[in-house]
């Protein structure tokens, strides 16, 4: 999924697992949008959503949850998120969507 949209012109941050991002989000980091897969080591992606939306200075931001998990929206309970996309992910799909979400195309494809 980073390579399509770095492709696109999207700017794309990657974490190997849900604790490393969490820190790089509280030293700073402030995407336009998190894909947030379910399945990471360390920390499942519920685990992370509910650390996000319980800090106040990351609350607010925009989370799209990725999964191949028929139940993952009933995972993360009453934890709000921005999106979904069922896995195996549809790159069309995945275009619209962050396009949709983010509110804007990327930079390759912007006007001039």
């Amino acid at each position: 999924m980073a390579l399509v949209l770095r492709v696109r012109g999207w700017s794309v941050e990657t974490a190997s697992n849900g604790h490393e991002a969490l820190a790089r989000l509280r030293d700073g980091l402030r995407p336009s949008l998190v894909l947030l897969d379910m399945m990471m080591p360390g920390m499942d992606g519920a685990q992370f959503l509910a650390a996000v939306r319980g800090d106040v200075e990351l609350a607010g931001l925009c989370v799209v949850l990725v999964s191949g998990d028929p139940f993952a929206l009933e995972r993360v309970g009453k934890l709000t998120v921005d999106g979904f996309m069922r896995k195996p992910v549809n790159l069309a799909d995945l275009l619209a969507l962050v396009t949709r979400v983010c509110g804007a195309v990327p930079r390759a494809e912007a006007p001039p």
